[in-house]
């Protein structure tokens, strides 16, 4: 994830977090990962997916 990127389509939000399409698509329909349109195309904010990220259970 570049500082400049803004937002992030499915594919490449799930690239950038290292979890399929089908994650991202199951947890923005669960309402746990916050997302926008432009048309037919999902995007995902970066602050929304670092958010999203530092949320998840962390192994220990």
């Amino acid at each position: 994830m570049t500082s400049s990127q803004i937002a992030f389509d499915v594919e490449h939000a799930a690239e950038a977090v290292c979890v399929s399409t089908d994650t991202i698509r199951r947890e923005i329909r669960a309402g746990r990962l916050a997302s926008r349109r432009s048309g037919k195309k999902i995007l995902i904010g970066a602050d929304e997916l670092k958010e999203w990220f530092d949320a998840l259970p962390s192994e220990r």
